[in-house]
């Protein structure tokens, strides 16, 4: 088991994982809303699927591997540090692929395309990855104390 100090530093580590994610795809957003030629429907279409396909990834995959493993009639069991890293890791990279779409189809000519993709894969990352990433934390807290 860590000690207090050393699972502060790594929940800082984790924070600072996901707030650069953040802060990615904000930046791909803003860098991609100026572009002026338009992407033909066939392009549209696959990358639109793509992206949509990519958050329901991420989403299943965060349900899946983020969440406390839990026993009946016994506490939920979090994560190692390590493991909720690597596995937030995972399933940021997952919804980052819509975002990086939307980034596509703004330079393909799709002017202000980017804000749907980016605020799709903002929703997942703070209604989806981060509660769950937040649970863990909270349950390593409390067996540390």
């Amino acid at each position: 088991m860590l000690d207090r100090n050393e699972l502060h530093k790594k929940k800082q580590i984790w924070l600072g994982l996901f707030a650069s994610f953040v802060m990615l795809v904000l930046m791909v957003s803003v860098v991609a809303s100026n572009r002026s030629r338009v992407p033909d429907n066939v392009t549209k279409t696959a990358l639109n699927v793509l992206a949509i396909g990519s958050l329901a990834c991420a989403s299943g995959y965060a349900q899946l591997m983020l969440r406390p493993k839990r026993i009946l009639g016994e506490q939920p069991e979090p994560l190692a540090p390590d493991l909720l890293q690597t596995r937030t890791l995972i399933a940021l990279s997952i919804g980052e692929m819509c975002a990086l779409l939307g980034f596509v189809l703004a330079f393909q000519g799709l002017t202000g395309s980017v804000w749907p993709y980016a605020a799709g894969t903002l929703l997942v990352y703070f209604l989806v990855i981060l509660p769950l990433g937040l649970l863990n934390w909270r349950l390593l807290e409390a067996e540390s104390q």
